[in-house]
This record gives structure tokens, C-alpha cells and sequence, in this order.
């Protein structure tokens, strides 16, 4: 099936999520699995239904810390190419100075949020294995980049699930989607995040991720 084929029929089998929110988690799965040429049909798809071309920067932007820079660069060559078919400028995503303060404390108030009363179970144990690596899953992570303006908290997390289900990382999927559950986003959602995910990765990561949801809605 060609990749307009399967944009229409992911379109068309949406429950919850418009096209257009479907095609930016589209172009973040395949940014995570280096799909560079459904990044730019994705993009170009989300960019001719008027979608806001900030929040798609910010989308690619923020799944660096998914898939790493590399990808981020690759993926924004493909979304600059989709936006110049298009017509459009693909707009920056804002850039913050600097405040490792700052970014210290609405990282905790984030992290403490996703995570609920996990949280600092789930804190110790970043520590355990490195405390570097705690701190900078606080303030680069949820601190510097998911706590950003352009995209709001839910959007983050839709992003999150598509990129780890893309990336095959199934602990970290579990913790994003009790994330969304715990926000109060119904199932249907994220299904169709799953739906998105699945132009850009293997059947078998899908339904891992489909079992996982059914878990967490039950």
C-alpha cells in the first residue's frame, strides 16, 4: 500500500483524534524510525489541512529526546521540504534562554504530574542507575523540552506514545499511556495515537502496544 493509501485509511478509521492531529503523530513515529519520506508526506498531509505549523516544529522537535539528534535533523530536512510543496513557511518552534533553575522546577512539577505516585519511586530509580542521568531526565527532559509553550500537556504525551511504540520501548510506552490515563484521556486516543504509530513501525510493536492499553483501560 503506497503512503497516501495508508494516510487515507488511517483518516478514515480515526475514533477520537482529527486527521490533522493524527498526521503530526504520524510524521513523530517516523522521525523516531527514520521514515524520512513519510515524515515529509505526513507533514505535508497535516500542513494542507491548515495544521498549525509551529506545533508541528515543536513536535519534531521534542522527539529528539526519543529518537536523538540525528532524527530530529532528518526529520525537519523532510518537514521543510513538505512545507515548501505546500506553500507554507514551517514556523520555528520558540527558543528559551537558558534557566536550568527554571527548568529544575516546572521539570519536577512535571514529572511529579506524569508520574503521580510513582514518581519518586520512579525518581530513586533513575538515580540508582545514574544520578546524572536523573538529573537530566529532570531538567532536560521534563524540564527544558516537555515543559515548553506550542503544544499543551496531552499533545506532549500523544507525541510521547507515538514515538516510544515507534522506537519498541515498552516500559517507558506503559508509563506515557497511564500518563494519558491518569490525565483523564479516555482509551480511544490513544488507539488512534497506535493507529498513527503504526504507518512507521512493525506490526508486532503495535499490538505489544495494544495489549498494554487494554491493560490500562480496562
Amino acid at each position: 500500500m503506497t503512503i497516501h493509501r495508508q494516510l487515507d485509511t488511517l483518516a478514515a478509521s480515526l475514533r477520537s483524534l482529527d486527521a490533522t492531529a493524527a498526521f503530526m503523530l504520524v510524521a513523530v513515529a517516523a522521525e523516531t524510525t527514520g521514515s524520512a519520506d513519510l515524515v515529509e508526506e505526513a507533514s505535508a498531509r497535516y500542513l494542507q489541512r491548515a495544521g498549525n505549523p509551529t506545533k508541528l516544529s515543536e513536535a519534531l522537535l521534542q522527539t529528539y529526546l526519543f529518537a536523538g539528534f540525528p532524527a530530529a535533523i532528518e526529520a525537519f530536512k523532510a518537514a521543510h521540504r513538505a512545507a515548501e510543496r505546500v506553500g507554507v513557511s514551517l514556523a520555528a518552534a520558540p527558543v528559551e534562554q537558558y534557566d536550568v533553575a527554571l527548568y529544575s522546577r516546572r521539570g519536577a512539577r512535571l514529572f511529579e504530574r506524569i508520574y503521580g505516585e510513582t514518581s519518586e519511586r520512579v525518581g530513586a530509580l533513575l538515580a540508582s542507575l545514574s544520578p546524572a542521568l536523573h538529573q537530566w531526565t529532570i531538567v532536560e527532559g521534563y524540564g527544558k523540552v516537555l515543559s515548553r509553550p506550542v503544544l499543551d500537556i496531552v499533545e506532549r504525551e500523544l507525541c510521547a506514545v507515538a514515538a516510544l511504540v515507534a522506537g519498541g520501548w515498552t516500559a517507558q510506552l506503559r508509563s506515557h499511556l497511564r500518563a494519558l490515563a491518569r490525565l483523564g484521556v479516555e482509551r480511544s486516543p490513544a488507539d488512534d495515537a497506535l493507529n498513527a504509530a503504526a504507518l512507521a513501525t512493525s506490526h508486532d510493536r503495535i499490538a505489544t502496544a495494544r495489549e498494554l492499553t487494554r491493560a490500562i483501560w480496562q
